[in-house]
């Protein structure tokens, strides 16, 4: 319960930095989407980049995360729980 807390916190102030082709747990954005504009770049382009950081968060280093979100905020509770 309190990590949705905080996300729902969190998210208004985040999403406007996310880079616009970000699809992954966005708001209102849906996997179905990200193939929709994959799709329609592959009639423009020859090359693709394909990335898998399943395994990204358990190998950063948690003090990046949190000095991360620390950039973006500085409400007490929020770090605490982050």
């Amino acid at each position: 319960m309190a990590q949705t807390v905080v996300a729902m916190y969190l998210e208004p102030i985040v999403e406007p930095r996310f880079h616009s082709d970000s699809y992954g747990y966005r708001p209102k954005r849906s996997a179905l989407d990200a193939v929709g504009v994959c799709r329609e770049r592959c009639w423009r382009y020859d090359w693709a980049i394909d990335l898998d950081v399943q395994k990204f968060f358990d190998t950063v280093p948690w003090d990046l995360v949190v000095r991360a979100v620390e950039a973006v905020c500085t409400t007490r509770w929020v770090l605490l729980y982050v």
